[in-house]
């Protein structure tokens, strides 16, 4: 079967009509792609982006300059496991000079070309700002499938409260200058209280005005490989309230439990390293969303209080956690990285065990994250392979594992409710279950 065909036998099969949906890093590229490339809502939108990925250029978002380039293929290389081209290895003896000029710019490729890319996908589709990108997902005009609660549930759902549903796309970043997660979407209406807080206007003044590529940029922005995003991005420009105490505006920098003084602004410095420029130290610099949370499924958590008006699908890339070498200081330092940027989103999950019903693993194939040069056949691979856990997800596994069942779920979801209205300790249930809405249907 070939790709285009297989393709669209899966979204004939399972037609991605997403009401919302997030992701770190390649989830949030993918998630702003989803989103963007689609004419409406409710509309699927795998043909294009099938065509989109298919013309990706991604040897080519390998921007950074020669000499670093290959400084940068070999460490990767050494790292992963993955091809170096053996002429690399002919620029050792000016490998200093790129590492002091990789030091000096916080990391070896600046991004451009990807940042410029994903702006044309979107560009082309309408969707090119975030504002575009919003109207793409305004749920106004769409019509639910009302239906009737099981007689046997009405005594223990939680009653809807009439607030209408909310699309959206929200890209997870690491804002390492003041150690917040940052959640980068649009504009919200602030009397909407629906979550997950979203923190674009702390850093743009008029968010709906800038383009939807910065926030992937952004959450792509991996440690050393690319160079951090820096915002904002104009030369002279300053963040909202720059400089002063966050605290006393009670604004969302509270919510994120930054207290002190708001950053700057940066000063840009020129692109040849003999004139780089000191960077001002009140900066704002965005790091892959990875660094905390490589699968935030708790992003749009409701709270057992609160309807499941939606389910909600979670798509992870990471293996099931295994014991690790640490026999030397490599091995040690590698272990130490997975912890600590796994940890949070393990056990989030198994402290909620409802997840399991609303997750699926992809078998990656052993592909490394920075296996820019992939061939053809490992895309199609891991396609079918992303494929194979779709189906074995909504249909089941034949292993022992059923399909996602929506009513069972609807029924697990109002015991926990109602154990929760009867308090911890007369019942079954955890005070602080929470569910994540990653993707979800339009269907109550």
């Amino acid at each position: 079967m070939s790709l285009v065909r297989l393709w669209r036998w899966s979204i004939k099969s399972f037609p991605p009509y997403c009401r919302a949906i997030g992701g770190t890093s390649a989830g949030a590229l993918a998630a702003v792609l989803l989103a963007g490339l689609r004419p409406k809502p409710d509309a699927p939108a795998g043909t294009a982006l099938l065509e989109s990925l298919l013309q990706m250029p991604v040897p080519k978002f390998k921007d950074g300059a020669g000499l670093d380039k290959a400084v940068g293929d070999c460490l990767i290389g050494l790292a992963t496991g993955t091809y170096t081209s053996p002429l690399n290895w002919l620029l050792l003896p000016l490998f200093p000079v790129a590492l002091a000029r990789i030091v000096a710019k916080a990391g070896i490729h600046p991004g451009t070309v990807l940042e410029k890319w994903v702006h044309g996908e979107l560009e082309e589709k309408g969707a090119g700002t975030l504002g575009a990108l919003k109207t793409k997902c305004d749920l106004k005009d769409i019509v639910f499938e009302k239906v009737a609660t099981e007689s046997h549930l009405k005594s223990l759902q939680v009653p809807d409260n009439g607030q209408p549903l909310e699309g959206l796309v929200v890209a997870v970043s690491a804002d390492v200058t003041t150690g917040s997660k940052a959640n980068l979407s649009w504009k919200r209406d602030p009397a909407v209280n629906n979550s997950p807080v979203t923190h674009s206007e702390l850093y743009w003044a008029d968010p709906d005005s800038e383009k939807a590529a910065q926030c992937v940029r952004a959450s792509v922005s991996i440690p050393v490989f690319f160079q951090p995003k820096i915002v904002p991005a104009e030369k002279g420009k300053t963040i909202p309230n720059a400089g002063e105490l966050a605290k006393p505006l009670n604004n969302k920098w509270a919510t994120m439990g930054f207290s002190t003084t708001i950053p700057d602004q940066v000063t840009w410095g020129d692109s040849n390293i003999q004139h780089i420029a000191i960077l001002s130290i009140m900066q704002v610099r965005f790091q892959d969303g990875a660094v905390l949370s490589g699968f935030p499924i708790n992003l749009f958590h409701v709270p057992p209080t609160e309807p499941v008006r939606c389910p909600t699908f979670g798509v992870a890339l990471s293996p099931p956690r295994e014991k690790k070498k640490t026999s030397n200081l490599l091995e040690l330092l590698g272990a130490t990285i997975m912890t600590a940027t796994h940890i949070q989103d393990i056990e989030f999950i198994a402290q909620n065990k409802e997840y399991e019903m609303l997750t699926q693993t992809v078998d990656d194939g052993n592909v490394s994250a920075l296996d820019f040069n992939l061939p053809i056949i490992g895309k199609y691979v891991l396609f079918y392979n992303g494929v194979l856990a779709a189906r074995d997800f909504l249909m089941g596994d034949g292993n022992g594992r059923p399909r996602f069942d929506w009513a069972k779920y609807k029924h697990h979801r109002a015991n926990i409710s109602a154990a929760n209205r009867r308090g911890p300790n007369n019942g079954v249930g955890n005070g602080s279950a929470r569910l994540a809405q990653v993707v979800g249907t339009p269907t109550q």
